[in-house]
């Protein structure tokens, strides 16, 4: 089902997951939002496009939300505070049909993409919203506790990197020195942006590019050179062992401390992190944390293309992650089911991305856009 298109507006499909923003009559007003921010999955990113400009009216009007919750919990602590505990509900009867007089007129039908009222009902449950089908064939939802505040992280990862503003960092503090593998932005986290930007504010004076790479060519390579290889992967995915060391280690490319990861000081808010991401982890003599990923896909299918990409860190976590703290290059990754990768393997996917990077050279003002689920990058050359 596509859950990125829910919402409560009427809105006309142009192509793959362009739509109309309201279909609803000018004269409608479109309250603020976050798009899709009552669902589980949402877009990182919104592009507006304007095909006809009306001919009065019809701007945008936008605001900085982190702006908006400061200036609240200036004016109303109490209502901020009661809020951040109790969350909020929502409640909204759907048409029968979509009623396109309506800013809010999208049917239950076009809701939850079918017919059937059983079909509708068990998408309530799977988002845990309770429902009521009304004599007029329309359907009352009401969603379960909802946070009325998010906090803004950058969960995941293991370089340091100092915040610029907004959602903007430094791509690694490490050393220049320090090589940065081939990998996709947030592969190990549920949540991963779709595109990243770059930008070059100073250039190196050599060196300092940033290799790239067509994740299902690689993938397509590798199947064509390891085929036992890659159903393995397939059928097994992999995990990833790392030791995150009490506090950031700005000399390594992967010294990102276990407080900052989980932006917490507390060692029992840090469990919880890793219980909520399924990951298994041990706390060292030294204050280190060791931590070994659920089971993860080694390889996915881009829901937009239908084509494969080589979704996983195999290279960086064997041959790229290795300071004081990670050193047992075979204990970095491993399949699913907890054995080794073989050697053979490994230097066939190493070669294989080296035969098939591009390399960016950074200028000065430079603006670099990728599509983060098509494209590994390498972050920098030393």
């Amino acid at each position: 089902m596509d859950l990125t298109s829910r919402g409560a507006a009427v809105r006309t499909k142009v192509t793959g997951c362009v739509y109309t923003s309201n279909d609803s009559p000018p004269s409608q007003p479109i309250p603020f939002h976050h798009e899709g921010g009552r669902v589980p999955r949402y877009p990182n990113y919104l592009f507006f496009f304007c095909e006809t400009p009306p001919a009065e009216g019809g701007e945008t009007p936008l605001c900085y939300s982190p702006l908006i919750y400061e200036k609240m919990k200036e004016k109303y602590p109490q209502f901020v505070e009661r809020l951040e505990q109790h969350g909020v509900r929502y409640s909204r009867v759907l048409p029968n049909g979509d009623d396109q007089t309506s800013a809010i007129g999208r049917g239950w039908q076009s809701t939850f993409h079918t017919l059937d009222r059983k079909e509708a009902e068990e998408r309530c449950k799977e988002f845990e919203t309770e429902f009521e089908w009304l004599d007029n064939g329309c359907l009352r939802t009401t969603t379960k506790i909802l946070p009325a505040v998010k906090v803004d992280e950058r969960t995941g990862g293991a370089a340091v990197r100092t915040k610029v503003t907004g959602c903007v960092y430094t791509s690694n503090d490490s050393p220049p020195s320090q090589p940065i593998p081939f990998h996709h932005e947030g592969g190990r986290v549920p949540r991963y942006p779709n595109y990243l930007f770059f930008f070059c504010e100073t250039p190196p004076a050599e060196g300092g590019e940033t290799p790239l790479c067509y994740s299902p060519l690689i993938y397509e390579k590798m199947k064509e050179k390891c085929p036992q290889f890659v159903e393995r992967l397939e059928q097994h995915g992999v995990r990833y062992s790392r030791v995150l060391p009490n506090g950031d280690d700005q000399t390594s490319a992967i010294g990102r401390g276990w407080q900052s990861t989980f932006h917490t000081l507390d060692r029992k808010e840090a469990e919880e992190r890793c219980k909520e991401f399924e990951t298994e982890f041990e706390w060292l003599d030294s204050g280190c944390l060791r931590t070994t990923t659920k089971i993860l896909p080694a390889v996915k299918v881009d829901e937009r293309t239908g084509k494969k990409i080589w979704w996983n860190t195999i290279i960086g976590a064997y041959y790229g992650s290795l300071d004081e703290r990670n050193r047992e290059r075979s204990k970095m990754v491993t399949y699913g089911d907890g054995k080794e990768i073989e050697l053979e393997y490994l230097e066939t996917c190493k070669r294989i991305l080296e035969e098939n990077k591009v390399t960016f050279k950074w200028e000065k003002g430079d603006v670099l856009l990728i599509d983060n689920k098509q494209v590994k990058n390498m972050g920098r050359n030393p």
